[in-house]
């Protein structure tokens, strides 16, 4: 009898590219994914509910590292992935996403040997100039800094060989989707052996 594998899908992209919209459209495509609720400890915001995209904590429960599979201080507050919600989640659902800033993979990396899956990552970007037009019409207080953290961002991918597929975002919101559900199903090989290639604006 075949038993499906278990797999984790990594999304990994900077502010405005795209990964979080890619993410809830596949899951309300495919309710045979699951997406990995992680934590934070910025406050909810008005439209958010504990425990459903988010775990809200406090600071002090992000000190103990080992109970995360990734952490990360971002603009001032800790996002991190634990282990246990991993676990929970691999107990109902063979494949399941998680979106996680940069700033955490290197963590996550160190940390790979805990996880009972496969591990797929993906980098989720359009080319610079559209994301900072993006950062620009949000018109955040932040924006300077979401620009120069994204210049860091891009750097860091092109500086190290972290991650196995690369999607232009540049694209139509359903090309990009499609891209996606060929990466997560593992379907169309000769199309995935296209995205296994680093964008220009991604390479030295």
């Amino acid at each position: 009898m075949y038993v499906m594998k278990k797999r984790l899908i990594v999304l990994v992209g900077p502010s405005q590219s795209g990964k979080t919209t890619l993410l809830k459209l596949l899951l309300s495509k495919h309710q045979e994914v699951k997406r990995l609720i992680t934590c934070t400890s910025r406050p909810p915001r008005s439209d958010e509910i504990n425990g459903e995209e988010r775990h809200f904590l406090k600071r002090v429960d992000f000190k103990n590292k080992n109970e995360f599979l990734e952490m990360a201080l971002v603009h001032g507050n800790y996002y991190g992935s634990r282990k246990k919600d991993l676990l929970d989640s691999f107990k109902t659902h063979n494949i399941v996403m998680m979106d996680i800033d940069i700033k955490g993979i290197d963590y996550f990396l160190k940390n790979k040997e805990d996880i009972p899956a496969g591990i797929t990552t993906v980098f989720i970007s359009p080319p610079p100039e559209v994301l900072i037009k993006r950062i620009k019409l949000k018109k955040d207080i932040n924006m300077e800094d979401r620009i120069e953290s994204m210049k860091k961002e891009l750097k860091f991918v092109k500086e190290h060989d972290y991650f196995q597929y690369f999607l232009n975002t540049s694209k139509t919101q359903e090309e990009s989707l499609g891209e996606l559900e060929n990466i997560v199903f593992e379907k169309n090989p000769s199309h995935l052996e296209k995205l296994k290639i680093k964008p220009s604006f991604l390479k030295n």
